[in-house]
């Protein structure tokens, strides 16, 4: 038993130092290379810009951040009144917005407007979560003093990663509703399903924690969790519901994953429903 013990003790060791430099050789990776993982800025294609331009009531949106970075983006105008009710959309991590921008023209008298993130689409910089954060506001700035938008009524919509920035600007700004589609409460816990061995709370660096704002956010919410959400924990969006200092409604889709749940037929409708109720 003796001798037993020995070899165990001798072999543990000389595996535990090359295991450990490994250990600490892809930390460091994930930390220096985060970036990659949590965003995937897609490009705007020239076919689709050429689309977008020929739609009815869609047109160009350039705006300049606080420190000089150009955004990209569209306003689809889907009612000529005076003072118009808007939507600002928040994309998910690999999404440029121009498709979720025609489609939101289903939803009844709404403005939508959305900017690509920094370096997503035709916009300029680099994303990371104080950028997205900071552009939230300087969008919401810009759009409220719009002669055209009526500013008692403007929501927000976000998407995946856009939930974690709408739910900061409605913690910001006076938004009037939030509709939240796939939802986490922090990102931490999310990636903590896939990268748990390593010790992600000192590794990153955009933790889009979501809990403290939606504490907060005293506007009504519109929550969408995808049923079969394979990458959004569910526990994760109800945990955020349960933590939003306004009213907050959750629907529960079955049959649909992360990335089905924006064409779920029954989005718009839904949506148009919890709207109406804002908006009059």
């Amino acid at each position: 038993m003796r001798k037993i013990l020995t070899f165990l003790r001798k072999y543990s060791i000389g595996l535990a130092v090359p295991f450990g430099i490994l250990y600490v050789g892809l930390s460091l990776y994930l930390y220096f290379n985060q970036d990659q993982f949590i965003f995937y800025p897609m490009p705007l294609p020239e076919e689709t810009r050429v689309q977008m331009q020929r739609q009815p009531g869609i047109s160009p949106l350039l705006l300049k951040a606080d420190d000089g970075i150009v955004l990209h983006g569209w306003i689809h105008h889907t009612t000529d009144t005076l003072k118009q009710p808007v939507i600002l959309y928040f994309g998910g991590n690999a999404e440029e917005i121009s498709y979720q921008v025609m489609e939101f023209g289903r939803l009844s008298g709404w403005t939508t407007i959305s900017l690509n993130y920094r370096g997503y689409g035709a916009s300029q910089g680099k994303p990371s979560q104080r950028n997205l954060f900071r552009d939230a506001l300087t969008l919401f700035d810009n759009v409220a003093t719009r002669p055209d938008v009526d500013p008692r009524c403007i929501v927000t919509v976000g998407f995946s990663l856009g939930t974690g920035v709408a739910t900061y600007l409605a913690s910001k700004r006076p938004i009037a509703g939030v509709t939240l589609i796939a939802p986490f409460d922090s990102f931490l816990n999310v990636i903590k399903k896939n990268y748990g061995i390593f010790p992600v709370r000192l590794l990153l660096k955009h933790p889009f924690e979501s809990l403290p704002y939606a504490s907060l956010a005293a506007c009504p919410l519109l929550c969408v969790i995808a049923g079969d959400d394979e990458v959004i924990p569910a526990e994760c969006s109800r945990r955020l519901v349960a933590a939003w200092k306004g009213p907050a409604q959750t629907i529960e889709v079955q049959g649909y994953n992360h990335n089905s749940i924006l064409s779920w037929p029954g989005l718009c409708d839904t949506m148009n429903h919890f709207l109406s109720a804002i908006k009059n």
